[in-house]
């Protein structure tokens, strides 16, 4: 009878530990599919708004080329000035999703500001706006990505592949909402879209790469007895 029970539980324990795993592969495809969305829509969301930005300062701004290349420098060069910053920050106080959202959310301003533009001053102003609030986006979206695939780190390649889709759909996407709608309209394009992206990114799932960092710690040699916290996740 002992026997009996004993091997009840053992099953009982291994349909658990299968239902387990199920259940984690089916949140694992669920990220994916929200990580592939989210370069899917950023490389939509980039390839509608860069080049007729461009247009919009060279035909209504009346912009020369000099100006433009110089304009077109800032949104280089603000990054480069502001992410370091801006990262530190991030790590120091832990706000990597709130960052990245608010990224996301706050750079559609001045891309809607575009067509107020009236000057070179007007143009420079938008460009080093853009830069710094966009400065964060790209290595959180990357750091973020690693940290969700986790062991399956591999299929990062794949996961970045749907941001190059998404760049060259929204190239196609952009010139027929242009000739059709106005230029304006690839602006407002690029809000919502923007807005989609802040929608997929929260719903991701954060909590989930914490309590599996921790669980690994826990299980590594000297992990969590030896206050060893290398296993943390970095928003942690």
């Amino acid at each position: 009878e002992d026997q009996d029970e004993d091997e009840e539980e053992d099953s009982r324990l291994l349909r658990r530990v299968k239902s387990n795993k199920g259940e984690y592969a089916r949140r694992q495809r669920s990220t994916k599919r929200r990580l592939r969305a989210i370069f899917f829509l950023t490389g939509f969301a980039f390839s509608i708004y860069m080049p007729f930005s461009v247009l919009f300062f060279q035909n209504s701004v009346g912009l020369s080329a000099g100006q433009i290349g110089f304009v077109a420098s800032l949104q280089i060069v603000g990054g480069y000035a502001v992410g370091p910053a801006v990262s530190l920050l991030i790590d120091r106080f832990r706000i990597h999703q709130a960052v990245w959202m608010a990224s996301l959310v706050l750079c559609i301003a001045p891309v809607e500001c575009i067509t107020l533009a009236n000057s070179f001053a007007h143009a420079a102003a938008i460009a080093v706006s853009i830069s710094c609030l966009t400065a964060p986006m790209s290595s959180l979206q990357d750091s973020c990505t690693l940290c969700f695939l986790g062991a399956e780190s591999h299929q990062y390649g794949k996961i970045r592949l749907w941001g190059a889709i998404g760049w060259g759909l929204g190239s196609l996407a952009g010139g027929s909402i242009v000739e059709f709608l106005g230029i304006q309209y690839a602006f407002h394009l690029f809000g919502l879209t923007m807005l989609s992206v802040a929608a997929t990114v929260f719903s991701l799932d954060f909590a989930s790469i914490e309590m599996a960092s921790e669980a690994s710690r826990r299980n590594a040699p000297g992990g969590a007895a030896s206050g060893d916290s290398s296993g943390d996740p970095f928003w942690r």
